[in-house]
């Protein structure tokens, strides 16, 4: 499993983060791990960041706080798996 804390989640940005070495390291947990899910506070939805971690949000879960947002509807419209905490 690789359980990680990006800057942002969104359709059109993929997942991001503000710092390129952290980018560089969560494509590599992403890339090992069977399991990959993404844990993030509702302000990081729909948010990019300054460096893409990657585009598919297909193959990596979300868990996120219970506040439904266009953003999220577009995400789960698009495959990704959210469970909201």
């Amino acid at each position: 499993w690789a359980i990680l804390s990006v800057d942002g989640v969104s359709v059109k940005g993929g997942i991001t983060t503000h710092h390129a070495e952290e980018a560089g390291i969560d494509r590599m947990m992403i890339a090992g791990a069977r399991s990959a899910w993404i844990v993030v506070d509702h302000t990081k939805i729909g948010r990019a960041g300054f460096v893409r971690v990657c585009d598919d949000t297909n193959h990596v879960g979300l868990v996120t706080t219970d506040v439904r947002s266009e953003a999220l509807r577009d995400l789960e419209d698009n495959g990704m798996h959210i469970v909201y905490a």
